[in-house]
């Protein structure tokens, strides 16, 4: 184990170019904790880009207690070990292509503005650069914390209606104990 290794088990899980409908309200993507190990969310890599018109989003990051319902789940992502010798990973990556039913807000962790410029770039946009959100990396902090299958936290617009249709890519990092 090199000095920059921590010894958790950690996995990363990838979504691309998900289509987020213009009836996007509540939950656009998460993690769900596991029944049997405890999750913690180290790094989400996000983007997002549009075919007809950019917009700027008010963009949360908000910790549930009890996961949305109903709604579309696009096919779930691949869960990758970065050890081999760490098996399968139990926390479950989310994505939405349908708007569901909003799970029980514990709070909100962060808003933000995220950009979604126009999928090809023009000399009006720059190209989309992904926005990176970093969690546990300040001194004694810890990433964002799940415990049990029933928590997550779940991307949304902030209750907000796109005007467009946007595709997203996400990447998410954890680890589990």
């Amino acid at each position: 184990m090199s000095v920059a290794d921590g010894g958790k088990a950690t996995y990363s899980a990838t979504y691309t170019g998900q289509s987020v409908g213009t009836a996007a309200t509540t939950a656009i993507f998460g993690l769900a904790g596991s029944a049997t190990k405890v999750v913690r969310l180290l790094q989400l890599i996000v983007n997002a880009t549009i075919a007809t018109a950019g917009e700027e989003y008010d963009f949360s990051l908000q910790k549930e207690t009890a996961l949305p319902t109903g709604g579309t789940k696009a096919t779930t992502a691949t869960v990758i070990p970065w050890d081999s010798s760490d098996g399968a990973g139990t926390a479950l990556p989310l994505f939405y292509t349908a708007t569901p039913t909003d799970g029980t807000l514990t709070g909100v962790v962060l808003v933000t503005k995220l950009s979604a410029f126009l999928a090809t770039a023009t000399t009006v946009q720059p190209p989309t650069t992904p926005y990176v959100f970093n969690f546990g990396n300040q001194p004694g902090a810890k990433g964002l914390v799940l415990r049990g299958a029933t928590q997550a936290i779940i991307a949304t617009l902030n209750a907000a209606t796109p005007a467009h249709a946007s595709s997203w890519s996400v990447t998410m990092i954890w680890t589990e104990e």
